[in-house]
């Protein structure tokens, strides 16, 4: 019995500046690998220890000299490499900045129109994942995080002390750099953290990248029926920048209700990253969970 090979990539698209009439008003970048003497998408295998749509861009960027931040997850594809079962996890995605050089695995890239790429391409799973990305609305990401892993409460408050100070465990620090990732793949821009400081801690891995707020309302115990309290959700689900909310369990579970999420055990560390319609920004297009890491 064979393990499974698993690798990530990315369908990369970008609009035509000023497409003429009638013309095609995107392109898609494919890839040409000498060694195999194929053109294909960019994509290549997990290292120990990373999160696969860490993978897809760091693979993007090694094999292109794109950075990229990600979008919706698209189909994984699974075929076999000389006898060994592989799955490869997609998403659409899009450039931020870089220029390609050629290099040992890849000599080539080209942006083509979607036509041309189907033509250029070597695999029908590839062809196949073009007309997926090219069926998928443009988004903006939500990650909805839920603090690591607190020391014990009452132990803490038997001390006499505040338990808004209560700072994360050893387990829970072991998850802010997961969270740290995840923010900055799908391009987070924005955090609204509760105060608290466990919540501050999980998120902290790029306060220094972000506009950063605190916000009291999304305290531990906080009334979720204020006026406040929905019209900062209002205010979250509706912004058009990338945005990270780190909060606690009951907040994470009215959330998804209030998103129409389909339902997760919202455990400690723990981030749903949920995909919201460009054009319509309270439209959910698909939702991923990331537990926190054992």
């Amino acid at each position: 019995m064979f393990d499974v090979i698993r690798a990530a990539g990315a369908v990369l698209l970008r609009p035509v500046p000023e497409p003429s009439s009638g013309a095609d008003n995107v392109e898609v970048a494919v890839i040409h690998r000498p060694h195999r003497s194929d053109w294909t998408l960019p994509k290549g295998k997990v290292d120990a220890g990373e999160l696969l749509p860490q993978t897809a861009v760091r693979e993007v960027l090694e094999e292109t000299g794109l950075r990229i931040t990600l979008g919706v997850p698209l189909t994984a594809q699974h075929y076999t490499v000389d006898g060994t079962p592989k799955q490869v996890d997609y998403w659409c995605a899009r450039n931020v900045d870089g220029q390609f050089i050629a290099n040992d695995e890849v000599d080539e890239l080209l942006w083509l129109t979607p036509d041309a790429a189907r033509a250029r391409l070597s695999y029908d799973h590839d062809i196949g994942l073009i007309d997926e990305a090219l069926a998928t609305p443009a988004t903006v990401p939500l990650l909805l995080v839920r603090h690591a892993h607190a020391g014990d409460r009452e132990a803490w408050l038997a001390l006499g002390r505040d338990d808004t100070e209560r700072p994360l465990s050893e387990r829970g620090l072991r998850a802010v750099e997961p969270i740290a990732v995840l923010a900055r793949v799908f391009g987070v821009t924005d955090v609204v953290t509760s105060p608290a400081l466990r919540c501050t801690q999980t998120i902290a891995g790029v306060r220094d990248e972000v506009a950063w707020r605190e916000e009291r309302v999304l305290q531990d115990g906080a009334d979720m029926a204020t006026a406040e309290f929905a019209e900062l959700i209002r205010e979250i689900v509706t912004s058009p920048h990338g945005v990270a909310l780190c909060a606690h369990g009951e907040q994470m579970d009215a959330l998804i209700l209030r998103l129409g999420l389909a339902p997760v055990k919202f455990t400690k560390g723990g981030v749903m990253v949920v995909h919201r319609r460009a054009d319509a920004l309270n439209e959910v297009v698909a939702q991923e969970w990331y537990p926190a890491p054992k």
